[in-house]
């Protein structure tokens, strides 16, 4: 559900870098791509250099073309 999904969405914001990596995690594993657009901020925005190696993992193992934008516009940087 889209409450699950916010619900990781903030857990990746918290102190703890181990417990923002499971969100990250956890937000991969939505259905449909429903943690894509968290994941991809969490991407861009996360200030743990971890959180961020973990979300840009997690979103080339997924098959979302959202991911393959950020891919592309962080490899040309535009």
């Amino acid at each position: 559900s889209d409450s699950a999904t916010a619900g990781l969405a903030d857990l990746a914001e918290t102190d703890e870098t181990e417990i923002r990596k499971q969100a990250v995690f956890g937000l991969s594993q939505r259905p449909r791509g429903a943690g894509g657009p968290a994941l991809i901020k969490a991407a861009r925005t996360n200030n743990n250099a971890e959180v961020r190696r973990s979300a840009l993992f997690w979103l080339g193992q997924s098959e979302d073309p959202r991911a393959l934008a950020l891919f592309e516009e962080i490899l040309t940087k535009r």
